[in-house]
């Protein structure tokens, strides 16, 4: 009886250990353009796809064609949905201009989906190290990070951490930018915002927030300026918003942004959570919202206590809080957004936590698809703490201590079917 061998496409084989190398060499050097397209297709995932492009021109030629990209991408978003992607959260420290230098900035972290390990390989463990000079993170969307020397303000740079390409923005005179966000502008064809597109010019907006004015002249209201870059203008535009003041002047060095859908939401305050401000990016409009009647105050709502996130594209705010000395108390919220005038809170989860182990809670991150998950360092601890379940899992180990009274954040990116693309220059007007 015939024995049939079977080789997968993707699969590590020479000559010597596979008597039928040749006859697979023949078949793909010979097999039709169309034959070798439907090959490519299945391939698992973006990562082997790049790797096979480089391994003929012929091949280069098939995957790196436009056709083939959008089809592969709506191949496997056919198999997978949004919300199902590999993910990425990166964590670093958010006091960032002191005078330890930007080399204390990078990531003391990075969790990686057991999709994403596939993505990235051994490159993992150099992420950052393609840009021209240590960077701090400042901001992401999808795949894509907003990155800036940290002795270098006005010069900021979008970059593609799996690709590795890098592209620097035009430069911004010099301020004080205390928020960053990096927002893809829909296009025609309503794509929802969170996934990538396919062509290889898109349009961006890089969002820089500065300090909040408190001046006599404004009445009851506060001020902020904001600097925009558009990518189809390519230019910077500076422009100033109103909102309520609160009954107490606060005051912000840094606040970490979160955008849905086209609004970037942050804290007021530096070390105590009493209100949100929200910016609609695409109406030009600012506005307050309140938080839970619910919500805990005084220490509660303390620095490393509150947490905002976007989870589905849905704003979401945690608060943890101690009871005892062994239980904590975490409640979760999510925004009802109707518009600037009209946005309620609703309570999703309210659960009595056990601790992880003695040490104290040093950050606490969303899980960017699954509304079930959050992460947590404990000490020198990551763990993937599943709500409903009520289970803590070891998810990852920290190699070196950090300071407990430092300030974190954490950068979700989603990657998506295909790299989103880093354009080599700006797109013509």
């Amino acid at each position: 009886m015939k024995r049939n061998n079977i080789v997968k496409v993707g699969d590590d084989f020479s000559s010597n250990e596979n008597p039928d190398f040749k006859l697979v060499s023949k078949f793909l050097k010979n097999v039709s353009e169309d034959m070798l397209l439907e090959i490519f297709l299945r391939l698992p995932n973006c990562r082997s796809a790049i790797l096979f492009s480089s391994v003929c021109r012929r091949w280069n030629s098939v995957i790196s064609h436009p056709k083939f990209i959008l089809n592969f991408v709506c191949h496997h978003h056919d198999r997978q949905d949004r919300y199902s992607l590999p993910y990425t959260i990166l964590f670093l420290r958010s006091d960032v201009y002191t005078s330890r230098g930007v080399q204390c900035y990078q990531p003391f972290y990075k969790l990686f989906s057991e999709e994403s390990k596939v993505l990235h390989d051994k490159a993992a463990s150099s992420y950052l190290d393609f840009l021209p000079s240590p960077m701090v993170v400042r901001a992401s969307f999808d795949d894509l990070l907003l990155v800036e020397p940290g002795t270098r303000r006005e010069e900021y740079y979008i970059c593609n951490l799996l690709t590795k390409q890098c592209f620097q923005i035009p430069k911004i005179p010099r301020g004080c930018p205390i928020g960053f966000a990096l927002v893809r502008v829909p296009d025609s064809s309503n794509e929802p915002l969170g996934f990538s597109t396919t062509k290889t010019q898109y349009q961006y907006k890089v969002v820089l927030i500065h300090f909040a004015l408190h001046l006599e002249e404004d009445g009851d209201n506060d001020r902020f300026r904001v600097s925009i870059f558009c990518s189809k203008s390519r230019q910077w535009r500076q422009s100033f918003f109103s909102f309520p003041r609160a009954k107490e002047i606060k005051y912000c060095n840094y606040t970490d942004v979160v955008t849905c859908n086209g609004i970037l939401y942050w804290r007021e305050s530096d070390f105590t959570f009493d209100r949100i401000i929200a910016f609609d990016l695409f109406n030009d409009r600012c506005f307050v919202i309140e938080l839970p009647d619910d919500f805990g105050s005084g220490w509660q709502n303390s620095f490393g206590k509150v947490h905002l996130g976007a989870v589905r594209g849905e704003l979401r705010l945690f608060q943890i809080f101690n009871t005892n000395e062994e239980c904590l108390v975490m409640k979760v919220w999510e925004l009802n957004y109707e518009d600037y005038l009209s946005n309620s809170w609703t309570l999703v989860h309210e659960i009595n936590l056990k601790r992880a182990n003695t040490q104290s809670m040093l950050c606490l991150a969303v899980h960017p698809s699954s509304d079930d998950v959050v992460f947590m360092i404990w000490g020198y601890h990551v763990f993937q703490y599943k709500i409903t379940e009520d289970r803590y899992e070891k998810v990852g180990e920290l190699e070196t201590s950090i300071d407990p009274n430092e300030r974190f954040s954490s950068i979700p990116l989603v990657h998506p079917a295909w790299p989103t693309p880093v354009p080599s220059h700006l797109p013509s007007v």
